[in-house]
This record gives structure tokens, sequence and C-alpha cells, in this order.
């Protein structure tokens, strides 16, 4: 299922630099990789709905780097379970773990422009948006900034 929706264009677009094709056995090994959490720079987590266990998707933290205790979170639902609170959830759960387990003091992202709903989501979620590199990215023609967020401990309050 993960693999599935990462080879979807329309979430492959929010996740990769570049939309192409790639086998989906490649995919599947990208995911359970992730998510085997064998390396000290990175930690991944299938993403499920609490009531009956339903896959949602897939978030974690890349780049740990604990000397300076800051990380990069990533996060990638279903398009089926995507406007439903799940994402927002997601990243509050994983910001708040960052903080009280892995004791971080930043977590980052970036996300494209064009994502406006995931950008709000963000909001909601605690991160302020921090910088933009401008005109970045190309999307269907068209030039998007890519839009660097940050939640820093000592400011960290999830917003409802």
């Amino acid at each position: 299922m993960l693999a599935n929706w990462y080879e979807n264009p329309e979430i492959a677009v929010l996740q990769q630099m570049i939309v192409r094709p790639v086998p989906e056995s490649s995919s599947a090994e990208r995911f359970r990789s992730w998510t085997a959490n064998e390396s000290l720079e990175a930690v991944g987590f299938c993403v499920a709905r609490k009531s009956d266990g339903v896959l949602l998707g897939q978030a974690g933290l890349m780049g740990i780097d604990l000397r300076n205790r800051s990380a990069e979170l990533s996060i990638m639902l279903g398009p089926e379970h995507q406007g439903k609170g799940y994402g927002s959830d997601t990243v509050r759960t994983l910001v708040r773990w960052s903080f009280a387990e892995l004791d971080l003091h930043r977590v980052e992202l970036w996300v494209f422009s064009f994502n406006t709903g995931a950008i709000e989501a963000y909001r909601r979620a605690g991160f302020t948006e921090e910088g933009r590199r401008r005109e970045a990215y190309v999307h269907d023609g068209h030039r998007y900034d890519a839009v660097l967020m940050g939640a820093l401990r000592s400011e960290w309050t999830p917003q409802a």
C-alpha cells in the first residue's frame, strides 16, 4: 500500500524532486528500510488509524543530528486519508515524541508552496515558516517556492 501511494504521481510530486516510475519492489524495499529503524540518523513509523488499524501512511525523521539535537520530519498519507486531521495528529505526535524521547531542540521540514493544505496543517501542528527557497521547484510547468518550516522545543505548543 505505501509503495502504491509513493508511486502515485499525485503523491510522488509531494515526496520526490522528480516524478519518475520506479519498480514497485524498489519502493516497497525503501519503506521496509525506513521503518526497520536500524540507523541512528533516521527513524520511520507506519501511521495507522487507532480504531481499526487501517494503514494511513508513513512518517519519520531523517538527518537526526544528536549533537545539535535536530532532525527533518517527513510524512506521507494515502490520498483517501488526507484532509481528515490524520496528518496534523501524526505531525503533533511525532514532534512531541521528538522533544520528549529524543530530547531534540528543533524539528524542521520542507514543503512546496503549492501544497497549501499541508502548510496550514503544519501551522496547526505548531510549525512556523522560517524561510523560502524562491522558485526552487518546477511542477506541472510552473515554478514554486520550497518553504522551510520549523518547530523549536522552547516555543512548541501544538495548535488546536
